[in-house]
């Protein structure tokens, strides 16, 4: 297609052909199972007009994208306080929800203050579970990056590829049994964190503090700058090996008090985890552990036997610590370039601590001080809480630690229920986030997909 104008220039005529280049069509590529859509408005009633307004749209185009829609939504409207989200897989269940009286599916927030800090929290073992993140590993190149990195540096320590535990095509005990196995439950753990932590960051969520429960502290020190990923995937490799390599143990949950459990705990037991203000663990060997528990049921004190193959963070660790301590002796420590609440002191890790490899041996020995670590994140002022790995257990602890507030903690990956995969967690956190003021990277959100405006 063309035209033709003409001017006059020095007295001759000058004829321009201007070619118009036909508009190529673009094709949208496949996206995300689940959309979030996010709007926002200078008010209340603005918002529930545009949610009108955006149901209505929704309802007479019922065969659009989904994805082009909410990805349109979020590279071209600009942001303001009155804030919605709602996950959905398509634009007739998508309107419903915005043409219904209910709404009970659209987040709502009036943005007031953006917070200043965000902590990444990192689990422990007992977190883990089957295939978990196997639907990031199939559809996020970044976070299947991560982990394939991690598993050809561990092909050498563990003499087995760690992606044959983390997803194996049928859960069954068999491979249930192996994950449960500490010598590769803690490095899973580690990946699975670590992969997890990439894809955060990639989507512009960045940390300005980490703490980690247990092994849930190497991902912390890894992303802090202490250990390369090589160094720290070697020390969890051999970490797990020296464990699985003791005696068994058992571990028990007891609803008390630190104190008060002081008070009552045999000699011969250790307190392994202060989890909370009224949640600790007790950790020793297996007929001294049932021993203990047949007591406290006689004084009416709830306790619960966990699921794990040894007494960690009991005495039963002591014979591993030297040989432990060797391991990291080997490699060079860095001071963290960011800050790490510590779960063996329960406050900020020092820089000596950092590089002093006894630290991290005893860190094998050590009570966790998790509640202590809370205390000490939650002083500070405007802080959202993400727990960047499987579960929900440090998300509920935090927020016992703050009884009586209303503590922003959220999770990545907890345990898929009702037919749910890990996109209605992940995106329905990132949704939060952004009701809070923290705005994701869209370019890189969507950065492996084609879509339209």
């Amino acid at each position: 297609r063309g035209g033709v104008s003409s001017f006059g220039v020095g007295g001759t005529n000058v004829h321009l052909i201007v070619e118009e280049y036909p508009n190529e069509q673009k094709v949208s590529s496949l996206s995300r199972p689940l959309q979030l859509l996010m709007w926002s408005a200078k008010s209340e009633n603005s918002l529930k007009g545009y949610a009108t307004e955006l149901g209505k749209f929704l309802q007479s185009k019922p065969d659009s994208l989904l994805a082009d829609i909410a990805y349109s939504l979020n590279k071209t409207r600009d942001t303001f306080i009155h804030r919605n989200f709602l996950l959905s897989s398509n634009c007739v269940d998508a309107s419903q929800e915005m043409l219904s009286n209910e709404k009970n599916t659209i987040k709502t927030s009036v943005l007031k203050v953006a917070p200043n800090e965000i902590a990444f929290l990192f689990p422990g073992q007992g977190s883990q579970f089957s295939q978990m993140g196997m639907n990031l590993y199939k559809n996020e190149t970044i976070y299947k990056t991560a982990v394939d990195t991690c598993a050809e540096f561990l092909l050498e320590e563990l003499k087995i590829d760690i992606r044959e535990i983390l997803y194996p095509k049928i859960a069954t005990p068999e491979t249930e049994a192996k994950l449960k196995d500490t010598r590769f439950t803690q490095p899973a753990l580690f990946v699975t964190e670590y992969a997890l932590s990439q894809l955060w960051l990639s989507w512009g969520i960045k940390p300005t503090a980490f703490c980690g429960h247990s092994i849930g502290e190497f991902v912390a020190a890894h992303l802090a700058g202490i250990f390369s990923l090589q160094d720290a995937l070697h020390l969890i490799a051999t970490r797990g090996r020296l464990v699985s390599e003791l005696p068994g143990g058992s571990m028990l949950s007891v609803r008390l008090a630190e104190d008060q459990l002081k008070n009552i705990l045999p000699d011969n037991l250790s307190i392994a985890a202060i989890n909370s203000n009224a949640i600790c663990v007790v950790s020793g060997e297996d007929n001294m552990v049932k021993e203990f528990s047949k007591s406290l049921e006689q004084m009416e004190i709830v306790n619960k036997l966990l699921f794990t193959s040894h007494a960690f963070h009991s005495k039963m660790m002591d014979p591993i610590l030297d040989t432990f301590e060797k391991e990291v002796k080997k490699i060079h420590l860095n001071k963290p370039i960011l800050p790490i609440v510590s779960t063996v002191t329960g406050t900020w890790l020092l820089d000596d601590e950092a590089i002093n490899p006894k630290y991290w041996s005893n860190h094998l020995r050590n009570t966790v001080r998790f509640a202590d670590a809370a205390d000490t994140l939650l002083k500070l002022d405007d802080i959202i809480f993400l727990e960047v790995g499987p579960g929900q257990t440090l998300t509920a602890l935090t927020k016992q630690q703050g009884t009586g507030k209303i503590i922003p903690a959220f999770t990545s990956l907890p345990l898929p229920k009702n037919q749910e995969n890990e996109y209605h967690s992940l995106l329905n956190t990132l949704g939060e986030l952004w009701l809070r003021g923290i705005d994701p990277d869209w370019d890189v959100f969507y950065g492996h997909q084609k879509r339209q405006k």
